[in-house]
């Protein structure tokens, strides 16, 4: 998971960014691709050795019961980088500095955009729902309810953790993110946790979950639930 790059009107690139990518690929040796004296060396490298089955051959993986994953021309498999908005989102974060990925700088990778709504659009749909709920039901309820656009919002985050949890389970890497990477970024790679992990179904699981893609991702609960903040 990330946030989105900062490449802007100017299609700013960053080759350190670039670097470390393109090594969270399937079938990429751990300690193959930087070499000694290289300035990505070192501390990259020994991240890369402590992450398990780096560079597990398909053969080997189809034989622990998962699936081969996904290759190039060149034998590496493909990431998808997920960005949690819509193309047009991403394109009008450009004038704002940010942006989306230029993807002829990311080798082996490809984008996919989820259309997730935005905080503002959740927001206006959920005050929508409260002040239907608050009142009787009356005839064409359901209908009304489906006019907030509320069940357009879970099932659309809820499709879009289903195409990660998909691309993780066929082998293919998947970095998420939307803008800054603390609202649709946590609810579509915590999902997808759920969905491929039973143990991020227990109730510790859960806990754990929470704690490292939603605290440690910086989620902004005082500012999203409306709960004033401890001053010490």
């Amino acid at each position: 998971r990330a946030s989105q790059p900062k490449r802007g009107v100017k299609n700013k690139k960053c080759e350190d960014d670039e670097f470390l990518v393109s090594h969270f690929l399937p079938g990429v040796p751990p300690d193959g691709a930087p070499q000694s004296g290289s300035e990505h060396s070192g501390l990259l490298s020994r991240a890369l050795k402590s992450l398990g089955d780096f560079g597990t051959p398909d053969r080997e993986r189809s034989s622990q019961g998962q699936r081969p994953c996904e290759e190039d021309s060149d034998g590496r498999g493909i990431m998808y980088i997920v960005d949690a908005r819509s193309f047009a989102a991403a394109v009008a974060q450009m004038t704002q500095g940010g942006g989306m990925e230029c993807t002829p700088n990311y080798r082996n990778c490809k984008q996919a955009y989820m259309s997730i709504g935005n905080i503002h659009s959740v927001r206006e749909s959920q005050q929508r729902l409260r002040l239907l709920l608050s009142g009787k039901p009356s005839d064409g309820w359901l209908s009304r309810v489906d006019d907030t656009g509320w069940y357009w919002h879970v099932s659309n985050l809820l499709g879009a953790a289903v195409k990660v949890a998909q691309m993780v389970q066929g082998g293919v890497s998947a970095l998420c993110h939307c803008t800054d990477g603390w609202d649709r970024t946590p609810q579509l790679v915590a999902m997808a946790q759920v969905l491929l992990d039973p143990y991020y179904r227990t109730m510790e699981g859960l806990m754990v979950l929470i704690e490292k893609e939603w605290l440690q991702g910086g989620h902004r609960f005082s500012s999203r639930c409306g709960t004033p903040r401890v001053m010490r």
